[in-house]
């Protein structure tokens, strides 16, 4: 199975259009084994919020081989994934505190993605805050290794580890930081945001607790 074309994907951004925006974006950034799965997940459940992962909708779709093998699925694939999580109705039965909240990982990969995010934030949320998980790529390598000998993931093969590493240095660090730029120099004054970075070689618990006090003490801001 290949990925997708951009051909019949819904790449409508205006459509996230509404006068009753979302609150918050919490996105979680970051090398491969980093964490943001873990954590991304760990403060979802913990403020009962919705959760889009690219690499589980990739994936629930069918594109489990390219993803073993360390490939980008193509971003107007990417992006019209994360419009229809979006564009969904909300549950009604959370809270209206805890459905305007979003928390999101594994977006945006490059620049390109970037630009898309940013356009994605001027139609839906009024604040984001940003969690770069940090670790040294020693740690992210061995960290990979024990979970591809418990697990078994293909994409944990250390060739594919290596791939992947390089991936994110040559590809996802400089739209990390284009992201970073923009939302520095570009004035938005409807947008309120927190850049935090986390190393992630300290206990789970210990980065949980810190990611959970920075996301409540955002949020309780006004």
């Amino acid at each position: 199975m290949v990925f997708a074309t951009s051909t019949q994907l819904n790449l409508d951004i205006t459509k996230l259009h509404s006068n009753d925006k979302l609150d918050a974006l919490i996105l979680f950034l970051g090398n491969i084994g980093c964490g943001k799965t873990k954590h991304s997940t760990l403060i979802s459940n913990e403020l009962g919020s919705r959760r889009i992962s690219t690499g589980d909708l990739l994936r629930q779709r069918g594109d489990q081989p390219q993803l073993d093998n360390g490939k980008f699925a193509p971003s107007d694939l990417v992006l019209s994934l994360i419009i229809e999580e979006l564009s969904q109705e909300q549950n009604p039965q959370e809270t209206p505190t805890t459905n305007s909240v979003v928390v999101m990982e594994g977006y945006p990969r490059n620049c390109d993605q970037v630009q898309k995010l940013l356009e994605i934030l001027n139609f839906n949320f009024n604040r984001l805050i940003i969690f770069e998980l940090v670790c040294p790529e020693t740690e992210i390598k061995n960290r990979l290794a024990r979970r591809y000998a418990k697990d078994g993931r293909p994409d944990d093969r250390s060739e594919v580890v290596l791939e992947r590493i390089n991936t994110f240095n040559s590809v996802t660090l400089p739209g990390t930081r284009e992201l970073k730029d923009s939302l520095f120099s570009i004035s938005k004054s409807d947008l309120k945001f927190a850049w935090h970075i986390i190393n992630t070689t300290q206990p789970v618990n210990a980065v949980a607790a810190d990611i959970e006090t920075k996301t409540i003490t955002f949020l309780a801001e006004k």
